[in-house]
């Protein structure tokens, strides 16, 4: 009786150990990774660690790579100035622990949308700072950019704090519990849009809620607007009209 067992599982066994060396295997749509750093120690500030560029062409000059497709800044008015790192392929919840640096995510690039992810104990903590209205722009490796404007903030807290996969419930006041695939759809699937993501502090956990930033491209402007224009980054604000 055993025998045939036996011989039965040895006969999957390869299949099996395709599938588990296969790094995509491991991914689940809608993962909501978890940003804060495993070693939750308070971290130099960016803003103390390295001083901000005077202005938005030098920030650009300094992480400009010449791949043109790869985002390689995020500027953000009065704010921050942080390279962008990717994550490594089948890694899809992935979030640096370097500081000063923030993440894309790329599952959110998979539906259109650019998602930055840092630890709120590291880069992330500068993401609150960010207002409605505020502008910000993302830099390409050949030294062009695009504006974007701050159109939404939503706040959610985790019931499974330290899980990609938790439930949540958002800060709006609705009881109802979001599964991390509903959050995911909320969040990230709509397209043509920015959003930071971090976690939020609260009850002596640095894992306890999730902060979503919201940001919309600039009307009328070009695609990407090369920088070689020289304008100061503000002075951009004309071609949102």
């Amino acid at each position: 009786m055993a025998a045939p067992i036996l011989k039965k599982l040895f006969s999957i066994l390869p299949l099996l150990l395709i599938l588990l060396g296969n790094p995509s295997f491991s991914k689940r749509p809608g993962d909501i990774p978890v940003t804060r750093s495993l070693d939750y120690q308070p971290r130099t500030s960016f803003a103390k660690a390295k001083t901000l560029p005077a202005d938005l062409v030098n920030f650009v000059h300094s992480v400009q790579d010449g791949q043109a497709s790869h985002l390689v800044g995020v500027y953000a008015e009065d704010s921050f100035a942080l390279p962008i790192v990717q994550q490594p392929a089948g890694q899809p919840v992935f979030v640096s622990d370097r500081n000063g640096v923030v993440t894309e995510f790329g599952m959110a690039a998979q539906y259109g949308t650019t998602g930055l992810l840092a630890h709120n104990t590291l880069a992330g903590g500068q993401f609150a700072s960010l207002q409605m209205g505020q502008s910000v722009a993302l830099v390409y490796g050949t030294g062009s950019v695009r504006f974007y404007t701050i159109t939404a903030i939503r706040r959610f807290k985790a019931l499974q704090p330290e899980s990609p996969y938790s439930y949540f419930t958002d800060f709006s006041g609705s009881s109802k519990e979001m599964s991390s695939g509903d959050l995911f759809n909320e969040i990230y699937t709509r397209g043509n849009q920015l959003v930071f993501q971090t976690c939020i502090d609260g009850e002596g956990n640095p894992s306890w809620g999730r902060l979503f930033i919201i940001a919309t491209p600039l009307a009328e402007q070009a695609e990407v607007i090369p920088v070689e224009l020289r304008s100061p980054f503000w002075s951009a604000r004309a071609f949102a009209h």
